[in-house]
């Protein structure tokens, strides 16, 4: 991580190179939502003459449940990087893996009641005995930068060149 980026997190912003980074993703959200409900037109055919529903309004009922739900989590990303604020927490972080429902892992650090997301390979390179800064976005908890602590107690930080799991 570039000092530039330490900089603008440490005043609690996103520096536009992290802004730019978030835009792949957001991009793919929505065009996933935007494709659900195409799937979901051409599974709902309205009659005009007698406004029957034919074809197979359960699944189109799931998928507009799926859409949704996709909808409000894309949004939240949205805002978060829209906004541009960044929070900041330090502490000796305990590494976190959960299993996910397709058989693969969701990676947070936890330190108290907090649990931040953060990429598998930045997860992998933390060592939990030692103190990191970690700079993170409000709504959707994805960590953005981890610093390393050198020293508790003196200023002093080192980057870690720890970014997000973008």
């Amino acid at each position: 991580m570039i000092e530039n980026e330490l900089h603008t997190n440490r005043k609690g912003f996103l520096s536009q190179q992290q802004r730019i980074s978030f835009l792949p993703k957001i991009l793919v959200g929505f065009v996933v939502i935007l494709l659900l409900f195409i799937i979901v037109s051409a599974l709902i055919r309205i009659d005009p003459l007698t406004g029957q529903i034919s074809n197979n309004p359960t699944a189109a009922g799931l998928l507009i449940g799926l859409g949704v739900f996709l909808v409000f989590h894309n949004a939240k990303l949205w805002l978060d990087v829209a906004r541009g604020k960044v929070v900041a927490t330090s502490g000796v972080f305990q590494k976190v893996a959960e299993p996910t429902p397709l058989a693969l892992k969701s990676y947070y650090l936890a330190y108290g009641p907090l649990k931040l997301e953060i990429s598998q390979d930045h997860f992998q390179g933390l060592n939990e005995r030692l103190r990191y800064q970690v700079f993170y976005l409000p709504r959707t908890k994805q960590v953005i930068a981890v610093h390393y602590l050198p020293h508790a107690h003196s200023g002093e930080t080192q980057s870690a060149n720890l970014a997000a799991g973008r």
